[in-house]
C-alpha cells in the first residue's frame, strides 16, 4: 500500500486528506485511530470490520468512526480518504509508523 498524504498538519490543524494505492495482495489489519471517509477511485477495495464485508468499487464511499477495528484487502485500488483528527499521529506515534509500512 502506498500513501500520499495531500493535506496534512503542515497545511490543517484539524482535517486531513490523501489518497492511498493498494496494489496486488494487499492486506492491512488496522483499528481506525481518527474518524475516515474512504472514497474508491479505481478497482475495488474490502473493508472487513465488525463481522461485516463491505466492498467499495468506484464511486463508493465509506464512512469509518474512530476505533473501528477492520481489514482493508485489495488487488488493486487507488481511493481518497479524508481524516479527522490530523494529528492523531502524535497520540500514536507506533501506530502511525506500522500504517506507514503496510
Amino acid at each position: 500500500m502506498l500513501i500520499s498524504a495531500v493535506v496534512n498538519g503542515s497545511v490543517s490543524n484539524t482535517l486531513g486528506a490523501g489518497f492511498a494505492r493498494f496494489i496486488k495482495g494487499s492486506r492491512v489489519k488496522w483499528r481506525v485511530l481518527y474518524d475516515e471517509v474512504v472514497y474508491v477511485i479505481e478497482g475495488s477495495l474490502t473493508i472487513r470490520a465488525d463481522d461485516r464485508e463491505i466492498v467499495g468499487s468506484p464511486g463508493s464511499m465509506v464512512w469509518l468512526p474512530k476505533g473501528t477495528d477492520l481489514v482493508y484487502e485489495s488487488e488493486h485500488a487507488i481511493i481518497a480518504y479524508a481524516i479527522y483528527p490530523v494529528n492523531w499521529g502524535v497520540a500514536h506515534p507506533a501506530e502511525a509508523a506500522r500504517l506507514l509500512l503496510a
